[in-house]
């Protein structure tokens, strides 16, 4: 390279790094679980899910398994979590350890169809009040073949709960403008929740016809240096 280029450069780098130093940026706290779908039963009324991370603080890693019934809204099984008391462990080998555990429970759930992915939010923290997300879902690579469409909506809402010393926020969860779930108190698990967003909506793949979707809802909730992000599986009716 020329040598007056060269430092003509080198003079432009000094002052984006000049700037960078002096211009504060915004601190990264918290841990955000990333969602995992196992499937859906045959049937396609069940769902199944694990969620891994670290822990924000602490740096343990840890990992939860759910399963849902999506007739009921209910869990088939009692959460799964594992938290890995030692910051060397990984969210895999703890969210194979977390499997393992909850192997007996999910071996009876006959969770033989995989989860088609028909949604994910870019990585984020919610901004507003309300998100929408207008679905088309195909179930076969055919073009032109669209099996339904699905306008889901989220709006969220002051729901104060008495062991938290913040705003806390309820959610609630409409499809075509038809309401399909509505908070009316917060449950103890959701730890003083902020915000909410649709992060996942899922689909089984080869079950007609298909009595469910699955929407997993992130929640916001304050952690030990920030906002953590858990998830919970809202079913969403196939009419």
């Amino acid at each position: 390279m020329h040598k007056g280029l060269c430092l003509r450069y080198l003079g432009k780098l000094r002052a984006v790094l000049a700037v960078c130093l002096i211009v504060p940026l915004p601190a990264l706290a918290g841990d955000a679980a990333i969602p995992e779908p196992l499937g859906f039963s045959s049937d396609g009324t069940v769902f199944a899910f694990t969620e891994t991370g670290r822990q924000d603080g602490s740096g343990f890693s840890y990992a939860n398994v759910y399963a849902v019934d999506l007739v009921r809204d209910a869990w088939v099984m009692l959460p799964v979590r594992i938290v890995e008391q030692d910051e060397l462990g990984s969210p895999l080998s703890i969210r194979a350890a977390a499997l393992t555990k909850a192997e007996g429970a999910l071996g009876g759930l006959n969770l033989t169809e995989p989860a088609r992915l028909l949604y994910a939010r870019q990585p984020g923290f919610p901004q507003a009040t309300s998100q929408s997300v207008d679905l088309r879902w195909r179930g076969t690579s055919t073009p032109g073949f669209e099996i339904g469409r699905f306008e889901i909506v989220l709006e969220t809402f002051v729901l104060q709960t008495s062991d938290c010393d913040i705003e806390t926020l309820g959610f609630a969860l409409s499809v075509h403008g038809e309401e399909i779930a509505r908070d009316g108190v917060i449950p103890a698990s959701r730890n003083c929740p902020y915000g909410y967003s649709i992060e996942r909506v899922f689909a089984p793949d080869g079950v007609f016809p298909t009595p469910f979707l699955v929407a997993l809802i992130g929640v916001y909730k304050r952690g030990f240096e920030g906002a953590d992000l858990r998830h919970i599986a809202i079913p969403i009716p196939v009419h």
